[in-house]
């Protein structure tokens, strides 16, 4: 339960902090780029905190890659997503009801989509690689024993520079939690493939390469 709990508070800190940062900054230039950080540094504190109990997941692929993994058994990874949904559409409401009488307003304006002209591959295939170089690097800086202890400092790094790189094409979720709160919340679900199953191929693979190439000894 205490895994549970930490699972589900950072979920809903990580949605909390892109469905507010998301409408402060709606319509600016650099949108993007606070959303970005605001993304990395949340993972790097909410991570490190709760690393030690519940593994800081926050994220349904990161979960599912565990598995793959074999480093989590499948019971387990279910409650984990039930808790990360829950995490997440509970934030993004929160942050709505903060913002008083806009906040139904926010909350459909805020949705996960994909940029002018971009096809559902497209989006899918971006999602999938940026969770891939994501999920690669928690194996190789936290999971593997040879890591360098360095908290959920280059996890944080490594959802921003995803974020900048891929947030114009597929809308940077990396995270079917994300995508899920704010489609709840937008009740737009245009994207919903995208943010779905690209994260989850991406963070398959990413476990396929870490059992089969980067785990192995010298």
């Amino acid at each position: 339960m205490r895994a549970l709990f930490a699972e589900f508070i950072g979920t809903f800190a990580l949605l909390f902090v892109i469905f507010l940062v998301a409408n402060n900054t709606n319509g600016t230039p650099t949108q993007l780029l606070a959303i970005a950080l605001a993304v990395g540094l949340t993972i790097v504190c909410m991570g490190t905190a709760f690393g030690p109990i519940s593994g800081g997941h926050f994220n349904p692929c990161v979960t599912f890659a565990m598995v793959m993994a074999k480093q989590m058994d499948v019971a387990r990874a279910l409650a984990y997503w039930v808790v990360q949904a829950l995490g997440g559409i509970a934030a993004v409401f929160t942050g709505a009801f903060l913002l008083g009488e806009f906040g139904e307003a926010a909350r459909t304006a805020t949705s996960l989509s994909r940029g002018p002209g971009v096809e559902m591959v497209a989006a899918l295939v971006a999602e999938a690689l940026a969770a891939f170089f994501f999920v690669t690097v928690i194996f190789l800086t936290a999971v593997d024993e040879r890591a360098p202890k360095n908290g959920a400092l280059y996890l944080g790094l490594a959802l921003t520079f995803g974020i900048l790189a891929i947030g114009p094409i597929s809308g940077g979720g990396i995270n079917p939690a994300v995508g899920l709160a704010l489609s709840v919340g937008s009740g737009k679900w245009d994207n919903a493939v995208a943010w779905a199953v690209g994260p989850l191929i991406g963070a398959g693979l990413a476990a396929i390469g870490y059992k089969g190439i980067w785990s192995k000894a010298d």
